[in-house]
């Protein structure tokens, strides 16, 4: 692996890509060096210099590029906060990796940071100039003196780079703020693009700017927002062509890790130089198999959110929160390895790049350390920032500049009060699907009440609802409802569940599927959540369960799924097919179960829904007897083809579609039973015996008109 730079390399760009060196164990080509710091410095790193270019190629910037076909391209430019070197030493700070570097390293990072800041006096110089260089600090061994001054000299060529910036500030609107943009061609600026940033950065506030290179033009972007911004989509009227070099998604004075802006390649290489034992791991006491009822007596003696199993096959998990919704269901006395997901387990030697794919599944780590096993549970791995489930992706930014257009000054009001903020379910679903829902159903952390004054100060009129912690507003025009995170309690399969206020996560823990638990933060920034990967189920187009017994706890959620399948034109995962042919059902169905056949029923899908009603033996909710045989599909199809129903009104298709499944009921009482809970009991079996003398709908549709 070589780590390619240029001639005209700076001290960041060379600390950058000397430390890139050290985590790919390769070494840096670097031509005679222009910059008189870094070919003073350079000469104290020989050991990791080379002067050919062998095997997979990084390049450091793309003033690098030569004849050479890059693996990756290092942006180190991707940061807003200061110096590029201070992301960089932090970015080796977070993960454990600042305290390997050598001596020689650290000088050229604090070389960096003071080259960018004229030695932290400029006026540009952010806390995190200030936060890096106080790290570096404590670890280097030596004193550090550098006593020459690297601000450029001012030049014609810069005055005139100036006058171009200052002649093209024009102002857009992204996320409902004023943001002031500029720009340059590097040929405008004669070569000095690099000086203009530094003398930008020195007087004025400067909080953005990325370089675009292509074959034919180099920009240099400028912006000054407190918001994030895709500078990116900003400049693209501009016509940039070939790569792009570097983006900024950053919020100012918040910083987001720089660790998640790496390529899969770099952040696979920077896990691996963790070592699994390296995390924060508890002692694990292990439970043999046993009932549901007495793993959650045992999880709380002992004040454990995670009871882990042992038995020949390997181990296993469960969460406390997940046993006392089993033990709700009814099924304290189930043996709860049925219940448990596998529990893989690492060696000591191990490292992150191994594990974390499994953790990003809200699976503990476990590691086997001299015979005896530890833990940290997926809380314990998000509070040491091993794992993370918020993401900028662009479509983030879309759905952002979106809801903000709409309801941008409430939102805004919102996060001064303190209050954090999610799109959540359907909405955002609906949103990255590309499609606009009608209302937004948004998603608060904390007290009810300081929704509600929030709108009293904004003189807006609104309905609270205690039973579920919601209040339901309009806004210019738009129909807006807030609900308090929660977690649901089925005291029994079927009924309305009990609410008590919870995390955003556990939030969207009770949900149904994958692709209605994500949440996209709108306060104080905007971040996709996602702990079910329900985007990469979005992006496959498939339904699948959160819990495999949510149907149990819900058994309306069966007929959601079939909704979901049919009208999203999404597929089933295989879990939740099966789930669906063996949810069991007992007693009179539940009122929700009786909603969601009725809202299949009256769907454009009408016939697709009842085949898969069909198909997965749905109708055992509703009765024993029924059968559909090749009679009655035969009607159902002939229906299906008649010109009349694509005319026909909603009612009458929904009701002619109940008549024909009420018929599968062989059981007089059960068909009977079965028109009385849909309502309309007297009309639908006048139709349905007729339809049954009749044999064929076209004569029951003839003397219907």
């Amino acid at each position: 692996m070589t780590i390619v730079v240029h001639k005209g390399v700076d001290l960041d760009a060379f600390g950058s890509a000397l430390a890139l060196a050290h985590v790919f164990g390769g070494k840096m080509f670097l031509p005679e060096p222009k910059n008189r710091n870094v070919a003073r410095l350079s000469h104290a790193v020989q050991e990791w210099v080379t002067d050919s270019v062998e095997g997979n190629v990084i390049f450091c910037d793309t003033d690098s590029l030569g004849n050479w076909k890059a693996e990756f391209i290092f942006d180190h430019h991707g940061t807003v906060y200061g110096a590029n070197s201070s992301a960089v030493a932090i970015w080796l700070e977070d993960c454990g990796y600042l305290q390997k570097m050598s001596e020689n390293v650290l000088e050229l990072l604090m070389s960096g940071i003071y080259e960018d800041t004229g030695f932290l006096r400029y006026h540009s110089a952010k806390p995190w100039d200030f936060a890096a260089v106080s790290s570096l600090r404590r670890l280097m061994k030596r004193p550090f003196e550098l006593d020459i001054h690297v601000s450029p000299p001012l030049s014609e060529s810069h005055f005139k780079a100036m006058f171009k910036i200052l002649e093209r500030q024009h102002e857009i609107r992204l996320l409902s703020k004023i943001i002031d943009i500029s720009y340059i061609y590097e040929k405008e600026s004669e070569g000095e693009i690099s000086s203009v940033v530094q003398l930008l950065q020195s007087m004025q506030d400067i909080n953005a700017y990325v370089l675009l290179v292509g074959s034919k033009s180099r920009i240099l972007g400028i912006c000054r927002s407190d918001e994030t911004v895709p500078l990116w989509d900003l400049l693209q009227d501009l016509n940039p062509s070939g790569h792009k070099y570097a983006f900024v998604f950053r919020k100012r004075g918040n910083l987001i890790s720089f660790y998640e802006t790496l390529p899969d390649l770099l952040r696979s290489k920077m896990l691996a130089q963790t070592l699994v034992t390296e995390v924060s791991l508890s002692k694990m006491v292990l439970l043999k198999p046993c009932s549901v009822k007495e793993a959650l007596r045992y999880s709380r003696d002992y004040g454990l959110a995670v009871v882990c199993l042992q038995e020949e096959r390997g181990l296993y998990f469960i969460t406390r929160h997940d046993l006392e919704r089993l033990e709700r269901l009814g099924l304290g006395e189930s043996d709860v390895l049925g219940f448990s997901r596998v529990l893989p387990c690492f060696e000591q030697q191990d490292d992150l790049a191994k594990a974390y794919p499994i953790l990003r599944q809200r699976i503990p780590l476990v590691v086997k350390k001299d015979d005896e096993f530890y833990i940290a549970t997926t809380d314990d791995l998000l509070r040491q920032g091993v794992v993370q489930f918020y993401e900028n992706r662009s479509e983030v930014i879309r759905v952002g500049e979106t809801l903000y257009d709409q309801i941008g000054s409430l939102l805004e009001h919102l996060s001064k009060k303190g209050l954090n903020v999610y799109l959540v379910g359907g909405a955002i679903r609906d949103y990255l699907l590309g499609k606009t829902p009608d209302d937004i159903d948004l998603c608060f952390e904390g007290d009810i009440e300081k929704i509600c004054l929030a709108l009293d100060e904004l003189g807006v009129g609104y309905d609270m609802f205690g039973k579920t912690l919601s209040v339901k507003c309009e806004w210019n025009g738009t129909k807006v409802e807030f609900t308090r995170a929660r977690k649901d309690l089925y005291k029994s399969p079927g009924v309305l569940a009990e609410v008590e206020p919870a995390t955003i996560l556990e939030d969207l823990e009770r949900r149904d599927f994958t692709i209605n638990a994500i949440a996209l933060q709108l306060t104080p920034g905007v971040s996709i959540l996602d702990p079910f990967q329900g985007l990469d189920d979005l992006k496959d187009r498939v339904i699948r369960l959160i819990k495999p017994w949510s149907l149990r706890e819900d058994p309306s959620r069966a007929f959601r799924a079939i909704n979901y399948k049919n009208r999203l034109n999404f597929s089933l995962d295989s879990q939740l097919r099966q789930e669906l042919t063996a949810v069991q059902v007992q007693g009179k169905p539940a009122p929700r179960v009786l909603m969601e056949l009725r809202s299949l029923l009256r769907s454009s899908q009408v016939f697709e829904n009842v085949r898969d009603v069909i198909n997965f033996d749905l109708m055992r909710f509703f009765g024993r007897s029924f059968v559909f045989d090749e009679r009655l599909m035969s009607m159902l199809e002939e229906f299906q083809q008649e010109q009349q129903v694509r005319t026909m009104e909603v009612r009458r298709i929904y009701e002619l579609v109940t008549v024909i499944l009420g018929l599968g009921f062989k059981d007089r009482a059960e068909r009977e039973r079965f028109f009385r809970l849909l309502g309309g009991a007297g009309r639908l079996k006048a139709l349905s015996e007729k339809l049954e003398e009749e044999g064929t709908i076209g004569n029951l549709l003839t003397d219907w008109q």
